[in-house]
């Protein structure tokens, strides 16, 4: 059964005005453009004639940091419907699980875009700049997508067996520390070279073929080439 066609559809529409005046995506609104404007200010008065690159860096990392903001917040809110016990008056009026989760998910996205189209502006401004290419923000933000989906699922499970929102909020780390289990074998294999142990090639490849990976890396990597190779989305 469609989602329109559904129990789940309502419930949706009645979350729909109460996701639009969220406090929490009006603030992060806020914080992402007060920031984004102060990378521009920084980039505007440096002597770089790659403009364009820098403002894209510096975009880059606020937006890993709000993505992986968003996805912690967004996913917190199936504990604060636990704690303040709406799942269960929902199961009374006759919603199943299923009907809850779909409720929910078109809510999340109904914020997400609501805070991911302010970035629009910039982008387009990023490249108007020059030195970046419409390839490189586009792999930049389905890698960024790509984060955003892992925190909130993972986020969204945990918070299901969570007490409240502040237990959920552990998720956060999840992108560091993939991140770093990721490099590991490649610091590994690098202490054992400074205490001259021999590492054979076969290791060396497969360290880098794991750090490849790293979601950090992928974003440097298509930064860095003006057609970067669709592997980095891999």
């Amino acid at each position: 059964m469609g989602l329109k066609s559904s129990r789940a559809w309502l419930l949706v529409q009645s979350l729909l005005p109460r996701e639009s005046r969220r406090l929490d995506a009006h603030l992060i609104r806020a914080i992402y453009a007060a920031v984004t404007l102060l990378v521009l200010l920084a980039v505007w008065n440096s002597k770089s004639s790659f403009r364009g690159m820098a403002f894209m860096s510096g975009l880059t990392v606020v937006h890993s940091a709000i993505t992986v903001l968003m996805g912690v917040r967004l996913s917190g809110d199936v504990a604060g419907d636990r704690s303040s016990v709406t799942v269960g008056l929902l199961a009374l009026s006759g919603l199943g699980g299923r009907d809850i989760l779909q409720a929910r998910l078109a809510a999340t996205s109904f914020t997400f875009l609501g805070i991911w189209l302010v970035r629009l502006p910039f982008l387009i401004l990023a490249i108007s700049l020059g030195g970046i290419r419409l390839q490189q923000i586009l792999f930049s933000e389905i890698l960024q997508l790509g984060t955003f989906v892992l925190v909130w699922g993972v986020g969204t499970l945990h918070a299901h067996y969570s007490q409240d929102r502040i237990s959920a909020r552990i998720v956060f780390v999840l992108p560091g520390l993939l991140d770093f289990l990721f490099v590991t074998p490649t610091l590994l294999l690098a202490i054992l070279r400074m205490n001259q142990i021999l590492v054979l090639p076969q290791l060396d490849n497969l360290a880098n073929e794991i750090r490849s990976a790293c979601v950090s890396r992928a974003l440097v990597l298509t930064l860095s080439s003006p057609h970067p190779s669709p592997m980095v989305l891999i």
